[in-house]
C-alpha cells in the first residue's frame, strides 16, 4: 500500500510539474518561469516599426530599402532583430509632436505604455567620419 502511494505522489508530483512548468529546487521552494514578449507593427502609413512590450512601446523610423523589407517574413525579422539591438535603456521619450503624429498607433498597440524613440531621426543630419 505505501508502494501505491508513492508512486502516486511521484505521478502527481510530475502532473504539476508539467502543467505548472516549474520545478522544485532544495529547501522545497516552487518557482515558475516568467513569461513577457514583444509583439511588432509595421505601419505602412508612416513608415514606423513599433515594438511593443507590456508597458514600453518603441517606434524606429524605416527607410525605402527596410519599408520594401518589411513586406517578407525573413525582411521582417531581421527588422526586429535590428530594433531589439538598438533598444539599450537610452532611448529619447516620443516629443508631442511625435505623440500626435503616431497617434493612432498608440492608440492600437501602446496602451497608456511609456514611448520611446530607437533609432536614427528621419531629417537628422548623419553622422559621417572626417575624411582623412
Amino acid at each position: 500500500m505505501l508502494g501505491l502511494a508513492a508512486i502516486l505522489a511521484l505521478f502527481a508530483l510530475a502532473v504539476a510539474q508539467h502543467h505548472h512548468h516549474g520545478g522544485f529546487f532544495p529547501g522545497g521552494q516552487y518557482e515558475h518561469p516568467e513569461h513577457g514578449g514583444v509583439g511588432f507593427i509595421y505601419d505602412p502609413t508612416t513608415h514606423y516599426l513599433v515594438a511593443s512590450t507590456h508597458s514600453t512601446c518603441y517606434f524606429m523610423p524605416l527607410d525605402a530599402t527596410q519599408q520594401t523589407a518589411s513586406h517578407t517574413s525573413s525582411g521582417m525579422e531581421k527588422l526586429e532583430l535590428q530594433m531589439m539591438a538598438m533598444m539599450s535603456g537610452g532611448e529619447e521619450e516620443l516629443t508631442n509632436a511625435q505623440v500626435e503624429k503616431h497617434s493612432h498607433l498608440i492608440d492600437m498597440e501602446c496602451h497608456g505604455d511609456k514611448l520611446y524613440m530607437v533609432g536614427p531621426q528621419p531629417g537628422a543630419p548623419s553622422v559621417s567620419s572626417p575624411e582623412q
